[in-house]
């Protein structure tokens, strides 16, 4: 790559992070490409030719961002099947817990509506990952959609994950949760080893949070 190019890539990245930065401590409604110019020094006449809009350059600060954390989550995990996507789910809520400025841009980017909670792909392709090794083990019934359930698992942790933006469901809740909207997504699904593990998941999940729950 050529250093023309190279400085390229550089400064979107830069403005890229100053826009998550924003997102983070205003929530996606609150960025203006007026305060991304002013902190980034580029005019907004330059930002807006590079990415056209608002919209188009929060939406590659956030999809490039979510590219990074699953593939850091990816090399924690050496494990196949069911437990690979129980174990990106708590890796999930740590990555929550440990970043409130990720997690609170994350939030504001799902609430805005701007970018659909259906269609992000990195995670989506993560869950399919987790799907077909489940199907590789046999336990998945023959007419299950594997891409259509990527994406319900998606959209059932985004909800969540707005619920949490909004102060409804807490931290401490956060991971049970998940695992619930997993299991009864997947139960339906699934059969063997794997049905019978997410059965007693779930049930046991059910008798902690009703005993422990603290919205």
């Amino acid at each position: 790559m050529a250093d023309g190019d190279d400085r390229q890539v550089e400064r979107r990245q830069g403005i890229q992070a100053e826009a998550w930065r924003l997102m983070a401590e205003r929530g996606y409604e609150g960025v203006t490409m007026r305060e991304l110019s002013r902190r980034t020094g580029i005019s907004t006449r330059t930002l807006y030719e590079i990415y056209g809009g608002k919209d188009a350059l929060l939406g590659e600060a956030f999809r490039g961002r979510l590219r990074i954390v699953f593939e850091r989550i990816e090399q924690a995990i050496d494990v196949k099947g069911l437990e690979h996507l129980v174990r990106m789910n708590s890796a999930i809520v740590a990555s929550i817990a440990a970043s409130e400025n990720f997690s609170r841009a994350y939030a504001s980017v799902l609430a805005s509506n701007k970018i659909s909670i259906y269609t992000i792909e990195t995670p989506v392709a993560h869950f399919r990952g987790c799907l077909e090794e489940i199907c590789a083990q046999g336990d998945f019934l023959p007419w299950a959609d594997l891409e259509l359930t990527a994406r319900r698992l998606l959209m059932g942790q985004n909800a969540l994950m707005i619920q949490w933006g909004n102060g409804t469901v807490s931290i401490a809740n956060l991971e049970a949760l998940y695992m619930m909207s997993l299991c009864e997504i997947l139960i339906p699904l699934t059969t063997g080893k794997t049905h019978a593990t997410l059965r007693e998941r779930l049930e046991t999940l059910h008798r902690q949070f009703v005993a422990t729950v603290t919205f």
